[in-house]
């Protein structure tokens, strides 16, 4: 069975969202690595972007011990212990659909017209976000990186039952 063809059956058997088909395979590589309480708010997100238009990028979901410390050393991250370790965590890249320009660094108004509205559906879904202050709603933030201030604009997360990132690592690695 190709690819293509084990999509299809995917998108059939509700494994995944035509949003996440239509998004790209990488990402539907990537979604498949959370845990599935993420895993299928990630699906609607990614079918409510896919319906808009907006053409999204999955970075990074599942990271390892190895992965975060690199992040931390490259000035991406502030933490040692991440949602991305249980599964319950993806970092997601826009494009700006009118000029296709990804959207890596984007500006105040970009901000506004397209990290808001995914962060309000992540919101809508049960997600939460370290982008904005008084989530999703507040004035962006930026947060410290080991090599000063970053936007992580792109980081959603599902707590689900957990109240903390390290409570939902040691039950993933008990589980």
């Amino acid at each position: 069975m190709g690819t293509r063809d084990w999509a299809a059956a995917a998108v059939a058997a509700g494994l995944i969202g035509i949003g996440l088909l239509a998004a790209s395979e990488t990402n539907m590589w990537k979604i498949a690595m959370l845990e599935p309480e993420t895993r299928a708010r990630a699906q609607k997100l990614l079918d409510w972007l896919a319906a808009k238009g907006w053409k999204p990028s999955i970075t990074s979901t599942n990271r390892t011990e190895e992965q975060q410390a690199k992040a931390i050393a490259d000035g991406k991250s502030g933490t040692t212990i991440t949602w991305h370790f249980s599964g319950r965590a993806l970092d997601v890249t826009l494009t700006n659909p009118i000029t296709g320009k990804r959207l890596d660094t984007p500006t105040n108004a970009e901000i506004e017209a397209y990290y808001r509205p995914m962060h309000q559906k992540w919101a809508e879904l049960g997600g939460f976000g370290i982008a904005f202050s008084d989530y999703p709603n507040g004035p962006s933030r930026r947060i410290n990186g080991t090599k000063g201030p970053i936007w992580d604009g792109g980081h959603l997360e599902f707590h689900g039952p957990f109240a903390t990132a390290a409570a939902a690592y040691t039950a993933s690695r008990n589980a």
